[in-house]
């Protein structure tokens, strides 16, 4: 069974080679009962490779039925003695953009072999409370992102640049631009420290990184904004869909706003189901948060205190 996530966490991620495995293994151990797979996230509609994938599982079988050997060798072999993996992510995505395209073949090479080798991902630091030290996100490999968000740039002239296609290139620009956002919040922070240890106004410094970091969540959601799968509306709608009058609908899109910020009356378990892929979501509740901070933080530099966080 896969568990691929807790509330939704949004990134490219997803260990292909255990999921084209574990279920072969399963099915050959001695004595097992195994009849059949399931998946059981808490979230959908993104990563979609990873439930096509899961979901075939169901209907493969292994000529070998020692589950020691099966693991052994697919975790050596990166394959999973039934099917070649690299040639099935090669065909999915022939299939998923009706043509065959150099430049994507490349582009999910590279997915396959960096980003989609683990199996959770920790949330970007766009969509958590500001802070001025944050734990950096997990990233598979920042480099090879790119090399494959440049490879959909050009891969759109080989293909039909809609439907799925669309969607893949929106899903890797936007881990693209978290992981530029990373990078400027780490110079953030240095900038900061070095400000406490010498007390030396660092007003101009501080805006030279702030001001790319408030444009990379603006571009953000006007990325999401581009493609109906990455927009709250979506997600509000549906819900007061569900209500029969008008007080109805209002309560249901309450607590639908409500389970993907403070998830309670009181911040819960803030952030707990967050969406670095909504429009709305991101140039509202996540751009406000962190002007806010930054204006506070700004403050305290400028009276040559410290920020109290508290008073954030």
């Amino acid at each position: 069974c896969l568990l691929h996530n807790f509330g939704g966490t949004r990134g490219l991620y997803g260990d292909l080679s255990r999921i084209a495995t574990g279920p072969l293994a399963a099915n050959a151990a001695s004595g097992s009962t195994m009849d059949g797979i399931g998946i059981t996230m808490e979230a959908i509609e993104h990563n979609p490779i990873v439930y096509e994938l899961m979901l075939e599982m169901g209907w493969r079988r292994c000529c070998c039925h020692d589950a020691l050997v099966v693991e052994f060798l697919c975790s050596v072999l990166s394959c999973s003695l039934s099917f070649d993996l690299g040639e099935w992510v090669q065909q999915y995505a022939v299939r998923r953009y009706g043509g065959k395209s150099e430049a994507l073949s490349r582009a999910w090479h590279i997915l396959q072999t960096t980003l989609y080798t683990v199996s959770s991902v920790s949330k970007s630091q766009v969509e958590v409370r500001p802070a001025i030290t944050m734990n950096k996100p997990y990233s598979s490999n920042t480099t090879a992102l790119v090399e494959a968000w440049r490879l959909f740039v050009q891969g759109s002239s080989e293909v039909k640049p809609v439907g799925p296609f669309q969607y893949d290139l929106v899903d890797v620009t936007r881990q693209a631009l978290l992981n530029l956002f990373t990078d400027f919040h780490s110079l953030f922070m240095v900038a900061y420290q070095r400000y406490q240890l010498h007390h030396v106004n660092s007003s101009l410094e501080f805006k030279s990184i702030v001001s790319p970091m408030m444009e990379i969540i603006e571009d953000l959601d006007k990325l999401l904004g581009s493609d109906i799968n990455f927009l709250l509306g979506t997600w509000t709608e549906t819900a007061r869909s569900w209500g029969d009058t008008v007080e109805e609908k209002n309560q249901l899109e309450l607590n639908a706003r409500n389970q993907v910020t403070l998830w309670g009356p009181r911040g819960n378990i803030e952030d707990y189901a967050s969406k670095n892929g909504w429009s709305g979501l991101v140039g509202d509740y996540y751009m406000s948060r962190w002007q806010l901070f930054v204006s506070r933080l700004q403050d305290s530099i400028d009276k040559g205190k410290s920020m109290v966080g508290c008073h954030y």
